[in-house]
């Protein structure tokens, strides 16, 4: 497409007026004739960009935000909301109570210093004798902003009698922003290729289709055992949890049996978790704290193993490295995963996921 500046579009009129007369005019900054060319050009650019907007609003390749919403929603296609974060806090009791406490699904909000707030997702109860339990919870907001490090849910925004303390044994990264427009054109084109209904793409399409931060693993013609089942496929699916709850495995599952020929079986399972624990000696360079320093290495290895995806590997030399990565470490030393120096594999239907950090100061 050719887009004239509006230099372009002045010297284009004057070279059209002085084209129909026969005498040269007075073309000098100032002059009438460019006075009224400019007046003119500056008009033209208006009516270019509308006609730039138009187009662009026209295809979803150049849409964008609210315009290739409403350029999607032609096809129902409609864009992936975000995704809250969500995982399992302790919440304890200095005293064991004498009789049971119990707290409804939603009656415990659990925050962190800045404020980012959780609610528990089930009712729980710390039982007579008890000082602590697991409750599971999810970001009140959905995005990345629920992504917290371990140790940060600390405050209770409503004290439960009690109930003393609170924290989250293991960071939170499964909280996703709402699709972005590359992603939701990306997914167009899957969805778009996966109209004819029963092929694998099909059933990769209904499945991402669902939510945010999937990701799978279809295995075809046997069961979960190895047993060679014809007209059969299983996917192994997870949402960054190690756990989805089951509400969700049901929904993928009606949403493949939308895109499945007739006569084909299928389950839909979550994936086999393995924690992985870690532990090193950390020390740090001169002028940095070393309390913010194995902060933010904890975080990136917990990204990076909690990143690996179905059926991925954690390489233990990879630790190293990415440890070394963090600003402000000076050396780590005696690196160990789940207490030894190997690799550390998920398997063809697991997830590997952080769990506790043992960091030594050197």
């Amino acid at each position: 497409m050719n887009i004239l500046t509006l230099s372009q579009l002045t010297q284009n009129i004057l070279n059209a007026i002085q084209s129909k007369v026969q005498k040269t005019l007075d073309f000098t900054i100032g002059s009438i004739w460019v006075a009224l060319a400019e007046s003119q050009s500056q008009t033209a650019m208006w009516l270019q960009s509308l006609i730039l907007q138009v187009l662009a609003w026209t295809r979803a390749q150049t849409s964008t935000g609210s315009a290739l919403d409403l350029w999607l929603a032609q096809f129902g296609f409609t864009r992936l909301p975000g995704v809250a974060a969500s995982g399992s806090v302790t919440v304890g009791a200095n005293v064991a109570p004498t009789s049971p406490i119990t707290v409804a699904a939603g009656g415990m909000t659990v925050q962190t210093i800045g404020g980012i707030q959780f609610v528990n997702s089930s009712s729980f109860t710390l039982e007579s004798g008890q000082t602590s339990v697991s409750v599971p919870v999810a970001a009140v907001l959905s995005g990345t902003t629920g992504n917290v490090a371990a140790g940060t849910i600390t405050q209770f925004v409503t004290p439960i009698p009690g109930i003393d303390t609170v924290t989250n044994p293991t960071a939170f990264t499964n909280g996703v922003n709402p699709e972005s427009d590359a992603a939701v054109r990306s997914r167009f084109i899957t969805y778009i290729s996966s109209i004819q209904k029963g092929t694998k793409l099909a059933v990769q399409a209904a499945i991402s289709g669902v939510q945010q931060g999937l990701t799978y693993n279809l295995v075809e013609f046997e069961t979960q055992a190895g047993v060679a089942t014809p007209a059969y496929f299983y996917a192994v699916v997870n949402d960054g949890s190690g756990n989805p709850p089951s509400t969700l495995l049901n929904t993928i599952a009606n949403a493949i049996d939308s895109a499945v020929a007739a006569g084909i079986q299928f389950n839909v399972y979550g994936p086999t978790a393995t924690t992985v624990n870690i532990a090193f000696t950390l020390t740090v360079l001169p002028g940095y704290q070393f309390s913010s320093v194995s902060a933010a290495v904890q975080a990136a290895i917990t990204s990076y193993i909690n990143g690996l995806g179905i059926g991925g590997t954690l390489y233990w030399s990879e630790l190293y490295g990415i440890a070394y990565g963090v600003a402000g470490v000076q050396e780590v030393t005696g690196m160990t995963a789940n207490g030894g120096t190997s690799d550390i594999a998920a398997g063809t239907n697991g997830v590997l996921g952080a769990g506790t950090f043992s960091i030594t100061q050197g």
